[in-house]
């Protein structure tokens, strides 16, 4: 298979939006003009926001989807893939509701692009970014690291280019897994493939995770992403089933993930508020993930 170099007239760009912020309109007008098409798909926002997302649908010429109720993050970008597939795009460019992508992350995404020695082989490419809380990169690279990017094994959806020939060949997204690790398991399975996973060592955007808080342990600076319960129960099952399909492919990934899983947490008992309910959440997670269980829905955003 061949590879077409991302420039604006082929990148469609695909935005999950739910419940989304008032800010929404900022960063959708500023999407719009970085690529030739942006898709909305909406997972069932409240009546009042999904009338707003329509008006500006309307008024920026936005491709929009509206999901009769919460089908979560993974159908919801197939089904903004597949649109850009018909439409006959080369490339998706993923965004979270919340994400403010800088006016030059095409052009950045796209000289990585053209700099990159395997370009048949490359799934995606993955932005660097601020976070919106902390200020601080996901990523610094040391100094000996000569190039635009670094190979990584997974990579975050939001700000990831995508390459729609290659996902064809890669399969869809994990519907079953509905928000939690959708992006690493897709990541993983493309890399069970044979593609290639890189990350710009430049920011392309600020990004947040969660209602993240910054505190002090041990004269260290960390970070805790106070999700909800909701998301603690997606984020163990779907953590330990990709543990358990990976474990021989990506010990690396498993053994390092588990980790900063069980510190994560550890973290949530002195730092987060309704402990208890978070962490009953992390061992029916925990459960339904040993035994592969996806019949169970925790479907109450609201749980916190």
């Amino acid at each position: 298979m061949t590879s077409t170099k991302p420039e604006k007239h082929n990148i469609c760009a695909v935005i999950v939006t739910y419940q989304p912020d008032s800010g929404l309109e900022k960063r959708l007008n500023r999407i719009v003009k970085l690529v030739d098409r942006v898709i909305v798909i909406d997972n069932h926002s409240e009546d009042s926001t999904a009338v707003k997302i329509r008006r500006l649908s309307l008024e920026m010429k936005i491709t929009l989807l509206l999901n009769r109720n919460n089908r979560g993050i993974a159908t919801a970008l197939n089904q903004g893939v597949k649109i850009a597939l018909e439409l006959g795009y080369n490339w998706a460019l993923l965004f979270d509701q919340d994400s403010n992508p800088k006016e030059n992350i095409v052009e950045n995404l796209a000289d990585v692009f053209m700099k990159f020695p395997e370009k048949e082989k490359l799934a995606l490419i993955g932005s660097n970014y601020y976070d919106s809380n902390s200020g601080m990169k996901l990523y610094t690279p040391g100094d000996k690291i000569d190039t635009d990017w670094i190979e990584q094994k997974t990579v975050i959806t939001s700000g990831t280019l995508l390459q729609l020939n290659f996902h064809k060949d890669i399969g869809r997204f994990r519907d079953e897994f509905f928000i939690d690790h959708v992006d690493h398991e897709y990541c993983l399975k493309a890399r069970a493939r044979g593609y290639r996973i890189i990350l710009t060592r430049k920011p392309l955007m600020t990004h947040s995770l969660g209602e993240a808080t910054v505190h002090k342990v041990l004269g260290r600076s960390i970070t805790i992403s106070n999700h909800s319960a909701f998301r603690h129960y997606y984020m163990m099952r779907n953590h330990i089933v990709l543990s358990k399909e990976y474990l021989f492919q990506e010990p690396s990934w498993v053994i390092t993930t588990l980790f900063w899983r069980l510190i994560a947490n550890i973290l949530i008992i002195p730092f987060e508020k309704n402990t208890s309910t978070k962490i009953k959440y992390c061992f029916i997670g925990l459960f339904d993930g040993l035994t592969s269980n996806f019949i169970r829905v925790i479907n109450n955003p609201t749980c916190n």
